[in-house]
């Protein structure tokens, strides 16, 4: 873990500096450590009903799928999600879900918030 010293008279405090990714498209939803952004595959529609967001993110063969439920399960409260069931979040008029699929040799997360 990176730090910052930060220098106080004769006082040296570290500062731990967390650098998280977040999706392009999901500008409040971390990117968990192990996937792998698929930038091509996102997408933005904004409707009068409210907007529709999509990424998808290549998942590490080392991770399991509790794994990324217990990451977003911890993660998300902190930007405002409720937690429904499994892999399915809503905040104000908003529905955030998620689905793991096997692609040929891979797996994908894809993540979409929708009305």
């Amino acid at each position: 873990m990176k730090a910052i010293l930060l220098m106080l008279g004769f006082s040296v405090v570290a500062f731990p500096v967390l650098a998280q990714a977040f999706f392009l498209n999901l500008p409040d939803i971390p990117v968990m450590p192990g996937l792998v952004e698929i930038e091509e595959r996102g997408l933005r529609y904004d409707k009068p009903e409210g907007r529709i967001l999509f990424a998808a993110a290549k998942i590490d063969d080392s991770i399991d799928d509790s794994e990324i439920e217990r990451f977003y399960s911890n993660a998300l409260p902190q930007f405002g999600w409720v937690l429904v069931k499994p892999f399915i979040y809503v905040r104000g008029q908003e529905r955030l879900a998620f689905s793991i699929q096997q692609d040929v040799n891979k797996k994908i997360l894809e993540v979409q918030i929708s009305p």
